[in-house]
């Protein structure tokens, strides 16, 4: 009976979110007619890609000059340089923005139905293994969502709806262990190269990563949303307050927490780290820094966005109305806007969607059939970030 009061609960809450989503944020003619149009005075289209299916998640780049791309059916390897495509698998994921797929040295690793992981050479496609149906009784009404995954060099880990973290052999999917959350918000799960660190509502449990002890877990004042780990600190965002705070994972001490007036509950949408900045997406961008944690500044409210990525310089970001939006990475100050002017698009808990960015392009999925590659017009030598969990990776053009 309390389990499907939660199920219940969870159901209303999602709806919720998607009905809200749906009325806040409608076209914004005079914000479009304000700024530039990025198409004419920033972005130069590369070439781009149709499928024959609805496409159910955000692209992601190998940094080997590849790009896989997840439709409904097909889970497929295109080239960055012309979009050209390289090879296509089996993969069925009807439900639209399932998380996107996920790079870890030779695999591809694939959220499909069912809640099912399927896992994939990303050199030829071939299909390594996949996981078994979970089964979707009444009782276990959601599980079909996996709402968080992470990956080091052995193992595989899995959040899903059912409140639930398994833990797979990437080589193999023997599952290694497995473990109940306690029923609450949707689950987050980030990984280091030993610890695995799992999020859900105001608690956070840390574990072994090979053989799933329990190492110890700790309580927050809030609900715990998306997570970062980098060099050491795990950088939590608490969705309720809201703020963030930053904990030393060895010592299991919390080095700092600060609390953000006029963001609203439960608005976070991700957060990338780097060497020098914190990036948090809400309804607006907030830049922190990591040497005195305040922020350098706060971008106006734009709608309730994806992760932003940042090339040549600036932020692009794509909120879920379907704009997307360029900073001044300095400044904050938008200096440009794009209605990309296809269906609108609801807002899932996924840390990692928005547009893609390779070390010279963007990859946007410009509607539910394609996907458009843009290049800056700027020849200058430029310092590229992609935001995929747990942090940014830099790279000099």
């Amino acid at each position: 009976m309390k389990k499907l009061i939660w199920i219940t609960l969870a159901v209303f809450i999602i709806l919720a979110i998607m009905a809200w989503s749906t009325i806040s944020y409608k076209h914004d003619d005079n914000k479009i007619n304000e700024y530039p149009s990025l198409g004419s005075s920033e972005l130069e289209r590369v070439w781009e890609y149709k499928t024959p299916e609805i496409i159910t998640s955000t692209p992601v780049w190998d940094g080997n000059g590849n790009i896989y791309l997840h439709t409904e059916s097909t889970i497929m390897a295109i080239r960055e340089t012309d979009g050209e495509l390289l090879w296509s698998a089996s993969s069925p994921s009807k439900t639209p923005l399932n998380p996107s797929p996920v790079i870890r040295d030779g695999y591809l690793i694939v959220p499909e139905d069912q809640s099912r992981i399927a896992v994939f050479s990303r050199n030829n496609g071939q299909l390594l293994w996949r996981s078994s149906i979970i089964d979707a009784a009444v009782d276990r009404l959601l599980t079909a969502n996996i709402e968080s995954i992470a990956a080091t060099s052995e193992m595989l880990y899995v959040a899903r709806f059912d409140w639930t973290i398994t833990a797979y052999k990437l080589i193999n999917g023997e599952i290694a262990w497995e473990d109940k959350l306690p029923g609450s918000t949707f689950p987050y799960v980030v990984a280091d190269g030993r610890h695995v660190y799992v999020g859900v509502g105001p608690l956070l449990k840390v574990y072994d990563g090979i053989d799933g002890i329990l190492l110890w877990e700790q309580g927050i004042f809030g609900y715990i949303g998306p997570m970062s780990y980098f060099d050491g600190i795990l950088y939590i965002l608490d969705e309720k307050n809201p703020a963030i705070f930053a904990l030393d994972a060895a010592s299991k001490n919390t080095l700092w927490k600060d609390y953000y007036e006029g963001i609203d509950a439960f608005e976070f949408g991700c957060i990338t780290v780097n060497k020098d900045f914190i990036i948090i997406a809400a309804e607006e961008i907030i830049l922190v820094s990591k040497n005195n944690r305040k922020p350098e500044w706060v971008s106006e409210k734009i709608g309730r966005l994806e992760c932003p990525v940042m090339l040549d310089n600036k932020l692009y970001v794509r909120n879920a109305n379907n704009l997307m939006f360029s900073l001044n990475i300095s400044t904050g100050q938008i200096v440009g806007v794009q209605d990309l002017d296809f269906d609108y698009t609801p807002i899932k808990h996924e840390p990692n969607r928005g547009p893609l960015a390779t070390d010279r392009l963007i990859i946007l999925p410009i509607n539910e059939y394609e996907v458009i590659a843009y290049k800056p017009k700027s020849n200058l030598k430029r310092p590229v970030w992609n935001s995929p969990i747990p942090g940014w990776h830099k790279k000099v053009v």
